[in-house]
């Protein structure tokens, strides 16, 4: 079997379980998780956050950084010498997408809870 007939099957599985990975902890944890946590209060809810992005933040970027990879060596096998062709760009723009919403969310949101002043952490839990 030569290198092209085991390769973009392997890429594409790859590919597959990184963008379903990334994108089920992020709608676990988002949809699911938290909103459950947020009754229990602020105190609960800080630990779990603070777990989750202890265990899961090198996952989750190693699948981000997965997708990216996987993806560009899938378009570039594909494209050959072809220009890059319109759903590359979208692929390209979906992946940035994705990437700055987690990003805000961990650059932005993540900060803003864990190191607020209990009076202010009250505030942010019960939006």
């Amino acid at each position: 079997m030569s290198t092209h007939g085991w390769l973009f099957p392997a890429l594409s599985a790859a590919h597959i379980i990184a963008v379903i990975s990334w994108l089920g902890a992020m709608y676990f944890n988002l949809v699911l998780l938290f909103p459950m946590y947020r009754g229990e209060g602020p105190d609960a809810y800080l630990r779990l956050m603070q777990a989750q992005g202890t265990r899961a933040g090198r996952p989750l970027y190693l699948f981000i950084a997965l997708t990216a990879g996987t993806g560009i060596l899938l378009s570039m096998q594909e494209l050959g010498d072809y220009p890059m062709k319109s759903w590359v760009w979208t692929k390209i723009g979906l992946w940035a997408g994705m990437l700055a919403l987690h990003l805000y969310g961990t650059v932005s949101l993540w900060p803003r809870i864990h190191l607020s002043l209990p009076s202010e952490a009250v505030s942010l839990f019960n939006k």
